[in-house]
């Protein structure tokens, strides 16, 4: 019996970064050369039993991380709750998301979306 090969159809939706944030800036996913992406999806969960703040950050290239470009900026996610945020953003190449929390290891973050050429 043959076996199709199936790849990931350019523009599938798919998680494009599973991370825990340090306590430092530091960026999480960026949008690649080529490409423009559609983030459809984030998730944020509090791994632990007390209540933790979070950042995130739209950075394009030319910038950093910083008030004016925060999607999230000291969001407080009560003990062991995940919150879903399914509004439509949009990175062009090269734009970066960055994140930092408040404290290690508390809150974990993943980020679904597509990738398309331009």
């Amino acid at each position: 019996m043959k076996y199709n090969q199936f790849s990931r159809y350019e523009g599938s939706p798919r998680r494009l970064c599973a991370v825990i944030p340090k306590t430092a800036y530091s960026p999480i996913y960026t949008c690649p050369a080529g490409k423009r992406a559609q983030i459809m999806l984030i998730s944020v969960c509090n791994l632990t039993s007390s209540a933790a703040t979070i950042r995130l950050h739209h950075v394009v290239p030319s910038e950093t991380a910083a008030t004016s470009n925060a999607w999230y900026y000291d969001l407080s996610i009560a003990r062991t709750t995940l919150i879903v945020d399914s509004d439509a953003r949009y990175l062009e190449q090269g734009d970066s998301l960055w994140a930092s929390q408040a404290t290690a290891d508390h809150l974990a973050i993943s980020v679904y979306g597509m990738e398309v050429s331009v």
